[in-house]
């Protein structure tokens, strides 16, 4: 089976979509070994960060979340398991979390709210402690 390619005057229209798949978006960080900026890249586990002076620098890192740890306050960085089921995890206590958290509290029991992607690809704010969901609000829809 073949699909159509997007194409004008014969030639393939893939710049839109080239756009969207930005690989080396570069951030406002600076490598903390050489001081040359940090760029996301795309590898075979996912995403990461790593330094852009590449050959000289080896500096990487996983992909940090915007939101602090509940428990601690740390940074919660996004990991991938053996089986390729993505995770977060806080780099300074340790705490696990198999839903991405949000700055989010709930209403009832003030617990943290998470991302939880329900069938048909929505999603929806849940609370672990009482199990409900909420609506995502219109700042979280974006992601």
């Amino acid at each position: 089976m073949t699909l159509p390619l997007p194409t004008v005057n014969g030639e393939i229209q893939l710049k839109d979509k080239l756009s969207e798949f930005n690989l080396n978006a570069t951030l406002d960080e600076k490598c903390p070994k050489c001081g040359a900026d940090l760029m996301v890249k795309r590898g075979r586990f996912g995403e990461f960060v790593a330094c852009s002076a590449y050959p000289k620098c080896k500096y990487t890192r996983n992909l940090r979340l915007d939101v602090p740890c509940p428990k601690c306050g740390g940074a919660i960085e996004r990991l991938r398991s053996k089986k390729g089921k993505t995770y977060f995890k806080c780099s300074d206590c340790g705490e696990l979390f198999w839903r991405e958290p949000t700055k989010h509290r709930c209403d009832k029991c003030e617990g943290v709210l998470s991302i939880k992607y329900k069938r048909g690809g929505s999603k929806v704010l849940h609370c672990q402690n009482c199990r409900l969901d909420f609506p995502m609000r219109k700042e979280e829809d974006g992601n």
